[in-house]
């Protein structure tokens, strides 16, 4: 009894299929109990070099050595059923066959949870071995911005980490790992030279130099694209660049990763917008001068609730407040020593808004949320950096009304307290 492959019975296609006899396809067929585990499954079948293995159960009495065929499990669906169950090791995680199948089985719970499904397991096992440099490079096959995010990720893989289901553990600390192994290689120097495939003839225009524009940029020139990237601001990097204020990060370590990027041979063109006014570069001319155009627009807009008095002066979104901060500048009103701050929002956006008020030297800075101070959705640790230094707090209140003067300049706020509400 055994197995034929696809890759025998082609090549015996390929050689006249009436010279050959089905026999002489055959491959082992290891039997194996059906009580016995995936892994004993994929070691009988490594041995022999099967494609499948046949599942047996017994058959007659108790005392009964006899057993029967109950049907075949193939390499593919005992690759995913380990690939769904592994623990998180890199030595588990390289299958035998897993790559050339041309699989993307995530491995493991966080693997499977996180947006851009990184090798969580590899880099991971790579730092406990010492090997920080490998663990830089795996991270680097899908995540372009690691410094970044290693800061700044909401990590959603811990939140699916299998350690932290066993009663009385937490999570591995997954994003701080990240953090480490990239400080690690900015600290020695390193580099990532990104191989170019040869060229494919074709030119790609990107819209928007953020992460998801230089992202795509990169994956582009890496394949053998030409690629032009246009940005309206006077510096790529998006968000990361013109909304995230530099005591989140330091800035040369994401310059070090902008410039990894820029390096292919990309042409990135700054001070340029796309749309519609007289010296915008116009859609249409883009579509026609390029094989492909990609629009990664961003969300560089701010909201501002339209609550009577919301178009005083002084009233300003945080992301343009922020934007204008990040060009080393301070923003129209606020005057250091003098000007007292009220921000409407508890989210990140909001602290790293509170945060860049007081040190620009504003005396009084309010956050005011409708939440409850233990679920606003900023990150805790950011919010008791901003206390530490001098933030006030007034949640669970929604705003009514911004006040002005007749020249419509800001005199004051008022809000009114929320019935108790389900967060």
């Amino acid at each position: 009894m055994g197995s034929i492959g696809l890759d025998a019975a082609l090549t015996a296609t390929e050689n006249g299929m009436g010279h050959t006899r089905a026999g002489e396809l055959l491959r082992p067929l290891p039997r194996l109990d059906g009580g016995a585990t995936p892994l004993a499954a994929a070691r009988a079948m490594s041995d022999t070099g099967a494609a499948a293995v046949l599942v047996t159960e017994p058959a007659g009495g108790v005392f009964s050595r006899r057993s029967v065929p109950v049907g075949i499990v193939a390499e593919p669906q005992l690759l995913a059923e380990i690939g769904s169950n592994v623990v998180d090791k890199a030595p588990m995680k390289i299958l035998a066959g897993h790559r050339d199948l041309g699989f993307n089985v995530p491995v493991s719970p966080c693997q499977r949870n996180c947006p851009i499904k990184q090798d969580i397991a590899t880099y991971i096992d790579y730092v406990s071995q010492g090997r920080y440099v490998d663990s830089w490079t795996v991270i680097h096959e899908t995540n372009p911005f690691p410094s970044m995010l290693g800061r700044l990720c909401n990590h959603p893989c811990e939140t699916d980490c299998k350690r932290g289901w066993d009663p009385g553990e937490d999570p591995v600390t997954i994003r701080s790992i990240k953090r480490f192994s990239t400080d690690f290689a900015f600290k020695q120097g390193l580099w990532i030279d990104y191989k170019i495939a040869p060229s494919t003839g074709k030119r790609v225009c990107v819209v928007g130099a953020g992460p998801a524009g230089l992202t795509c940029a990169l994956d582009l020139r890496v394949a053998g694209y030409d690629v032009v990237l246009l940005e309206r601001e006077a510096k790529v990097g998006g968000l990361l660049s013109t909304s995230i204020p530099p005591f989140r990060f330091y800035h040369a370590q994401l310059q070090w990763e902008l410039d990894m990027i820029l390096a292919t041979g990309i042409d990135a063109r700054t001070n340029t917008n796309v749309g519609m006014g007289p010296d915008d570069v116009k859609l249409e001319d883009l579509l026609d001068e390029f094989d492909a155009v990609f629009l990664t627009i961003g969300m560089m807009k701010g909201r501002i609730l339209p609550v009577p008095g919301h178009d005083a002066t002084q009233v300003i979104d945080a992301m343009t407040y922020l934007r204008i901060i990040s060009y080393d500048t301070i923003p129209e009103h606020i005057e250091p020593g003098t000007t007292r701050v009220v921000c409407v929002g508890g989210g990140a956006i909001a602290t790293d808004a509170v945060q860049s008020s007081i040190k620009l030297g504003c005396p009084e800075v309010w956050m005011c949320a409708i939440e409850p101070e233990d679920k606003l959705p900023a990150f805790g640790n950011e919010l008791h950096e901003a206390k530490e230094i001098g933030l006030r707090m007034a949640c669970g209140i929604i705003v009514k009304e911004i006040h002005t003067d007749a020249d419509n300049n800001v005199t004051g706020v008022s809000f009114a307290p929320l019935e108790p509400l389900q967060f």
